[in-house]
């Protein structure tokens, strides 16, 4: 017959393995959040060095005199 006493040790080491089950996902996610984040901030600077270059140019443009015609 099976005592309490390893009943409460069976439910203490299926809770410990799904724990660390769970704890495994969570890591696992955590970094791949993160590369997804640092891309997106890649391609926003990306786009904030574009549209700087294109107000320099248009800013150059209004000092020689050409106005609005920079080209898009």
């Amino acid at each position: 017959m099976v005592s309490i006493d390893d009943v409460k040790a069976m439910r203490f080491l299926f809770a410990f393995i799904l724990v660390l089950a769970l704890m495994s996902v969570a890591c696992e996610a955590v970094p791949a959040n993160n590369n997804q984040q640092g891309n997106q901030q890649q391609q926003n600077k990306q786009q904030q060095n574009q549209q700087q270059q294109k107000n320099n140019q248009g800013a150059q443009n209004a000092k020689n005199g050409q106005g609005n015609q920079s080209k898009q």
